[in-house]
């Protein structure tokens, strides 16, 4: 009998009785061959733990695997919820950057002309600075084919910032956020 191929049997857990007595058998030899006042370096193996291990180390990766298979799922599902809505945004935009940073600064310009905002009185469009520019898409979860792009921008009116929304589609302006 070998003594490698049945203690992997012991370990695996599926050793027969002859072949746990032979190994057994070894194992105590070679512990008697151990001076006593040495620590015991050989022991008999622990097949259910080992076993144990397996089956927990198998469970873990089947959970990783599982996870990963419905962050995929998920990915997929919203690239083409998402995607569908950029693209149906894309073909409504009519609008450049250009142009809705022009028409914004004059959205601006008129606003603080007629004293509509606490905003400082200025006397030439020049005065409308731009701040920053951002062009994102205006989601509509009911109905993704209705999903739009606008242009958020920052103008400094004078020490004063004002936010404006440009819808892509028609040029409409919106303030969105004042600070004075």
């Amino acid at each position: 009998m070998n003594f490698d191929e049945a203690l992997r049997h012991m370990q695996e857990g599926t050793a027969t009785d002859e072949e746990k007595a032979y190994v057994e058998e070894k194992l105590k030899s070679a512990n008697n061959s151990v001076k006593s006042d040495s620590p015991r370096i050989i022991e008999k193996p622990k097949p259910a733990k080992i076993k144990g291990q397996k089956r927990e180390r198998s469970k873990f990766f089947t959970l990783i695997a599982v996870i990963i298979a419905i962050f995929l799922v998920l990915g997929v599902i919203f690239a083409g919820v998402f995607g569908s809505a950029a693209a149906n945004a894309k073909k409504a935009e009519v609008i450049s950057k250009a142009e809705a940073q022009e028409m914004g600064q004059m959205y601006v310009y008129r606003l603080a002309q007629d004293g509509a905002m606490a905003l400082p009185l200025v006397t030439s469009i020049d005065d409308v600075k731009l701040y920053d520019i951002d062009h994102d898409l205006a989601y509509d979860p009911a109905k993704p084919a209705n999903s739009y792009y606008v242009y958020e921008i920052i103008y400094n009116v004078m020490g004063s910032r004002i936010e404006v929304e440009v819808d892509t589609r028609n040029g409409n302006c919106a303030t969105t956020d004042v600070d004075n």
